[in-house]
């Protein structure tokens, strides 16, 4: 943690030109140390714009310094966004992203962003292929990115060189091969499911039509009412516990 940073900042800033000062650093750590707030305080006293890439919400947290930087000096605070809560591709992505903060999160803090007359958008990259490269992904992206306040989109997609591009392609090939593995047994499961839960009542009815005295009692006797509720919840339970076991994400 180089918490004399801004120090830093302000010596290399204060020999250079007025331009824009790009940085984004909310780790967690941020929460304790504040050296990204000290960093846009010397941006302020110094009057350089700035430009802030982020993931976490705690940007908001130095709203107050970004809307006096903003009045200043134009500024603009956008956020890593390569899908959408509504898209298809939204569970991958989040598994992959999984230490990230949720996108919803972000959505959100870039509408504040925005009301708070900041200018604020998204950078898409990179553009996973097989991934976030759908059509449904991108409209799904760009239309939450517009519903909350963000004005533009830098996309741009993922640069494959020397041995990247052999272990990307061949880690979804594995996955995409594995997941219909899983899925074909899953719906063979959901048949088999399906075909015993529907025995008892099925065994039920074919015994009513040929001799209903068998089954009337079930229903004409407090006993075989009980039979009948206990049968009910012990197949309910079956179904709930078959559900989950056959259940996957991916």
């Amino acid at each position: 943690m180089k918490e004399n940073a801004p120090d830093l900042l302000r010596w290399a800033l204060s020999r250079l030109p007025v331009d824009v000062v790009c940085t984004g650093d909310y780790q967690p750590a941020e929460r304790k140390f504040e050296v990204s707030r000290r960093m846009l305080e010397v941006c302020l006293e110094l009057g350089f714009p700035v430009s802030v890439l982020e993931r976490s919400p705690l940007v908001l947290r130095d709203l107050d310094l970004l809307k006096e930087i903003n009045t200043r000096a134009p500024s603009v605070v956008f956020f890593s966004m390569i899908s959408a809560p509504d898209s298809p591709t939204y569970d991958r992505v989040r598994e992959m992203e999984n230490l990230a903060p949720h996108m919803e999160k972000r959505y959100e803090a870039m509408e504040q962003i925005a009301k708070a007359g900041i200018l604020t958008g998204i950078s898409m990259m990179p553009i996973l292929p097989g991934l976030c490269d759908t059509d449904e992904n991108l409209e799904a992206t760009v239309r939450w990115t517009a519903n909350h306040g963000g004005r533009f989109v830098i996309a741009g997609g993922l640069t494959l060189a020397d041995q990247q591009r052999d272990y990307f392609f061949g880690v979804l090939r594995d996955r995409f091969r594995m997941e219909m593995k899983v899925k074909a047994l899953s719906a063979e499961a959901k048949s088999s499911a399906g075909v015993l839960g529907s025995l008892p009542p099925g065994v039920m009815l074919m015994t009513y039509m040929s001799s209903p005295e068998y089954i009337m009692p079930l229903f004409a006797t407090t006993f075989g009412n009980v039979l009948l509720l206990v049968g009910a919840v012990w197949m309910f339970c079956g179904m709930m516990v078959m559900k989950k076991m056959i259940n996957f994400k991916f």
